[in-house]
């Protein structure tokens, strides 16, 4: 019977194989560039996160520090204020005690200078 011939590959086919191989191997290649970048990417981000968590901590640490700053202040404040009310109490009672003793001392020579009139006036009648 007739020779059928064994299937050769054709050049075109050839071709065509040489053409999905190149193009596998462009895909891997590019494959491989994009995981660089998105790690060259990630890492930045990293980067910046540590960046920004670092100056937030800062700012935390420096809102802080002024509150106790404002904080000891106020204390100190009312402290010295405290002091100043009870200084004033003390200043204010004492004055007090002086006036009533002058005015005790005053009604003494008042009363002691009607019995005094008295007595003139009994001398005089």
């Amino acid at each position: 019977g007739p020779v059928i011939p064994v299937a050769q590959p054709t050049m075109p086919r050839a071709i065509l194989l040489l053409a999905l191989a190149l193009l596998a191997v462009r895909a891997r290649a590019d494959e491989q560039s994009c995981d660089a970048a998105c790690a060259t990417v990630r890492a930045e981000c990293e980067t910046t996160r540590s960046r920004q968590a670092g100056a937030l901590k800062t700012l935390q640490d420096e809102r802080d520090t002024l509150l106790e700053d404002r904080s000891r202040k106020t204390d100190a404040h009312f402290v010295e204020l405290e002091r100043v009310r009870e200084e004033h109490k003390k200043t204010s009672d004492a004055v007090a005690k002086d006036h009533a003793a002058a005015l005790g001392v005053a009604e003494g020579a008042a009363t002691d200078a009607k019995a005094a009139l008295k007595r003139a006036e009994g001398a005089l009648a």
